[in-house]
């Protein structure tokens, strides 16, 4: 009796044990990185999610100057439970293959190449962090016929160009690069990630904690390859004050509001020290009459990375229209 009781005991949790594991399964949403041809060189692109429906269109995501897609695993995940989430890294980044310098329309076409080869029909919205805010708001600018949404995360504004603060900022950030370049064959970067010392990833530890230790050795091997002798982490850095100029000259006769009704999140830290980088981003905010904007108190210019859950309800906030009938502010 006792031993039947034993394996009916057993069975039962052994049945738990798997109806547990598939309803996990349910809720880990599919996966796939491809290669996507952007005019010559190949850029990583991953795909999360299921397919989008008119009611929820897709998420891309594009990312600061520097940065990798990796960095977005844990909002990726997170928002691959409702809809399609796009991520992908751009020349000379993560997994992709060296292209041609950076500029602002290699950028847009990059982007481009990403949408037509991966979402070729539906609609979308654009997340974009730093440098890949600005380069979202240029595609908007282009190509706003299938644009659902733009959610802009410590985005980069048109006006750095004129603010001396944030080019000092800038400048920094394209020494440090040089310097990491130079020291990455010595182990210097996969040093400075172990101790969590690296100083343009202060939101590592924040990070960590929601990755597993394959996605955090994936994040780790993707920033040393962009911050190393073959990445483009340092070109981009430099690149962000010249596009910007660029963007303030494309936007001088684009009438006001610049994206009409179109929802737009836009989410600031201080990170660049001034309140005027605030500023600049309540001007962002203005250009659509479907607008929120959240500020940070703190200085993480991740927020991605050091405020996921924000970036998430941003996101969704966007796609389930919630701020359409919200007046800029």
């Amino acid at each position: 009796m006792k031993r039947t009781l034993a394996v009916v005991a057993a069975a039962s949790l052994a049945a738990a044990a798997t109806a547990e594991a598939v309803a996990t399964r349910r809720h880990v949403a599919a996966e796939a990185t491809r290669y996507v041809d952007a005019g010559g060189y190949q850029v990583a692109v991953t795909v999360r999610g299921l397919r989008p429906t008119p009611e929820t269109p897709a998420v891309v995501v594009v990312v600061g100057a520097g940065d990798v897609q990796a960095s977005w695993t844990a909002v990726a995940h997170r928002l691959a439970a409702d809809t399609q989430v796009v991520t992908y890294d751009r020349a000379g980044l993560g997994g992709s293959e060296a292209g041609p310098a950076p500029t602002a329309d290699r950028y847009v076409a990059e982007l481009q190449a990403v949408l037509d080869a991966c979402l070729p029909e539906g609609r979308y919205v654009l997340v974009g962090h730093s440098l890949g805010g600005f380069i979202a708001r240029l595609h908007a600018q282009q190509h706003s016929e299938r644009l659902a949404g733009l959610v802009q995360v410590d985005a980069t504004p048109d006006e750095v160009a004129e603010d001396r603060g944030v080019q000092i900022g800038f400048a920094v950030s394209g020494v440090l690069a040089s310097v990491f370049k130079a020291l990455a064959p010595l182990g210097l970067i996969r040093l400075l990630l172990a101790l969590r010392a690296f100083p343009l990833y202060p939101e590592q530890r924040a990070f960590e904690a929601r990755l597993s230790p394959d996605e955090r050795r994936a994040w780790v091997d993707a920033v040393d390859r962009s911050m190393g002798p073959g990445g483009a982490a340092g070109p981009e850095l430099r690149s962000v004050l010249p596009c910007a100029r660029e963007a303030q000259q494309r936007i001088a006769d684009v009438g006001r509001p610049q994206f009409g009704d179109l929802p737009l999140a836009v989410l600031s830290s201080h990170a660049r020290g001034s309140e005027r980088w605030v500023g600049m981003h309540r001007e962002l905010a203005a250009r659509s009459r479907a607008a929120t904007h959240r500020e940070f108190d703190d200085r993480f210019h991740n927020i991605h990375m050091a405020h996921p859950d924000a970036v998430v309800d941003a996101v969704d906030d966007v796609l389930r229209g919630r701020l359409l009938h919200q007046p800029a502010h």
